[in-house]
Order: C-alpha cells, then structure tokens, then sequence
C-alpha cells in the first residue's frame, strides 16, 4: 500500500508536481491534502527509514492538544474535500490506494460516532448496578495498554523513566484524540 504523508519530512518529485499542474492545496492539512491528491493519482509514497528530519514538537500537554486540534480539523476536511472523489475511483485501475486513503480520512469520523455506542453502554452499567464492571473493565483496558507499551520500551532498549513514564501515560494521550475528534 502507500505511506501517508503526516508532517515534517517529506520529499517530491518535480516530475509529480509536474503532473498534477503544481503544488495546489487549499487546507491547512496540506500533507494529508497531498497524500489525498497522491492517492488519487495512483503515486505510492514510500517510508524511508533511513531519513532524517528535524522538527519541533510540542513540548506541553496544552501544545500538543492544540496542534492536535488542528490536525484534525484538517484531516476533516480532507475528508470533506476528497471523499467523494475517492469513492467514484474505486472502479478505476488505482482502486487499492483509493480505498487505503479512504481508511485513513474516515478514522476521525470513526471514531467520534462510536462514542454513540460506548456512551449506551456506560449508561447501561451505570444506572444497571454494574458500576463495577466498567470500572474493573477501564483499569483492565488501561493497564493491558500501558504494560505493553513499557514492556516495548524495554524490549527496544529504551529503559529511561521518561520513556517509561511516556509508555504509562499513551493511554491518556490516545483517549485524549476522541474529545479532539468532536471538537474537529
């Protein structure tokens, strides 16, 4: 399938610029933009592992719920923007990166709308008497997540509390995309 383009770090050939008339994004998510305008021309980008690029990132909480934001207003309206045009190419000879790039601009939406779900069955524990369970089941949920993620930072040889403290924390910083989602 194609990589996507999401941020810093990211190369282009004349030659595509060239065909699809220049560099012509409208969003502020022009990355996710691009990788739309990719996808719909049949042009696979590829991860470079060996790359290296220097970004600055967010360094509080508060800057990271604000770049995130943004990030996802974007990536909607890409969505806004490219979904259609995705859907009619399914039946063109480029349908696999069509219906990959699909996957990807869906996810915010996704993942807002089950929240409908979820909410009826915190609902139905809450008022059923079954407090419990979903207190036992979230502790289950967050600790699986974040023993696994330190476990990883173990394994890979990151062994600083900062990379640990970062690997008990990841399942706050994932549950903190869905407030992100509906606001986006």
């Amino acid at each position: 399938m194609s990589a996507k383009l999401v941020g810093t770090g990211f190369a282009v050939s004349r030659e595509f610029i060239n065909k699809i008339g220049g560099w012509n994004t409208l969003t502020f998510a022009e990355d996710a933009e691009f990788s739309a305008q990719c996808a719909k021309n049949a042009e696979r980008v590829w991860w470079v592992p060996e790359a290296i690029t220097y970004d600055e990132e967010p360094v509080s909480f508060k800057q990271s719920v604000t770049q995130r934001k943004r990030w996802s207003s974007g990536v909607m309206e890409v969505a806004r923007l490219s979904f259609i045009p995705m859907i009619k190419q399914i039946n063109r000879q480029n349908r696999k990166y069509s219906i990959d790039f699909i996957m990807f601009i869906i996810n915010p939406i996704v993942q807002v709308i089950s929240l409908v779900p979820t909410a009826y069955y915190i609902y139905k524990l809450l008022y059923e008497g079954e407090f419990m369970v979903l207190l036992c089941l979230g502790a289950l949920s967050y600790s699986a997540a974040a023993i696994g993620a330190a476990f990883l930072s173990i394994i890979i040889g990151k062994r600083s509390i900062k990379i640990l403290k970062s690997a008990v924390m990841f399942p706050v910083f994932l549950l903190s995309w869905i407030p992100l989602q509906v606001l986006a």
